[in-house]
């Protein structure tokens, strides 16, 4: 697929789900993380999207997912964040993962009836 899209001149995002942790494994290794993240980066993809998909992580887990990141080379520039509210941590990650440097995040925004 990165090889067709690339083909076609379109830039490639790739994405890692749980990267803080799994519900039925527990806290994501970060050396899983970046070793996953470094292939996809082999592949082709030209940034990444990583998931706090159950919204567990806390801004420390952020921070601490950077650093690895940072270890093993891969430039924050190519990272993107993907969190959720599950626990109400959030904006507080995001927080976080802006002051590592990193500068996309994926969002949604609901469409409200104002009265």
């Amino acid at each position: 697929m990165i090889t067709k899209a690339k083909d076609a001149h379109l830039r490639v995002r790739g994405y890692l789900s749980m990267v803080i942790a799994d519900p039925w494994d527990g806290p994501t290794d970060p050396a899983i993380v970046t070793a996953a993240a470094t292939q996809l980066l082999e592949f082709g993809c030209d940034d990444l999207s990583l998931g706090d998909t159950i919204g567990v992580g806390t801004p420390g887990d952020v921070t601490r997912l950077c650093d690895a990141l940072r270890a093993a080379k891969i430039p924050l520039t190519k990272v993107a964040y993907h969190f959720h509210d599950t626990y109400g941590q959030a904006l507080a990650n995001v927080l976080a993962a802006m002051a590592e440097g990193i500068a996309i995040f994926d969002a949604r925004t609901f469409a409200r009836a104002w009265p």
